[in-house]
């Protein structure tokens, strides 16, 4: 229940991050074009992108947080297979047909539009698979063997000295 909880809190926190960037970037989408390039029509075609492909950020940042719950639950190849599918599936196809449509707009919107499919299916593969987990697939890590490998490669002080002397990390167990 609480990893149901915590990406639930994670998705909103995206999707709401998402929602914010995208108000920033499309409200300052001229000013931003105008520092990489003095070119009108570039920096409307940026300008464009900013307005454009943005807009799906919110769900490009729950696919984000999907693909790392998929990793949590020790399925990476479903995680990196989903993130395969959604660039050369959705996100090559869309602004390919995009583009022969609509142009530099139509690149873009098929760009958003696979962002947001990506975000929608990888969400929905979490729940299955969360809702058809064992608590194998659930439990936490062993977290003490991070620990410990982290306080063994930190035991120089490197504040105590301008220069560390770098001592071999004892193997874990």
């Amino acid at each position: 229940e609480r990893l149901r909880r915590a990406i639930a809190l994670s998705n909103r926190f995206s999707f709401a991050w998402g929602l914010v960037a995208f108000a920033a970037l499309a409200a300052a989408a001229r000013p931003i074009a105008a520092i990489f390039t003095a070119d009108a029509r570039v920096a409307a075609g940026i300008a464009l992108y900013l307005r454009t492909a943005a807009a799906a950020y919110c769900l490009l940042g729950v696919f984000f947080v999907s693909s790392f719950v998929m990793n949590v639950l020790r399925r990476p190849y479903h995680a990196a297979a989903l993130a395969l599918a959604q660039a050369f599936l959705l996100t090559v196809p869309l602004a390919w047909v995009g583009g022969r449509l609509a142009g530099l707009e139509g690149v873009f919107t098929g760009i958003a539009v696979s962002y947001a499919v990506a975000g929608a299916a990888e969400a929905g593969a979490v729940q299955t698979k969360l809702g058809h987990s064992s608590q194998r697939m659930l439990r936490p890590m062993n977290f003490s063997i991070c620990w410990r490998y982290f306080l063994s490669s930190c035991e120089t002080n490197v504040m105590a000295s301008p220069v560390a002397v770098a001592r071999p990390v004892r193997p874990i167990r």
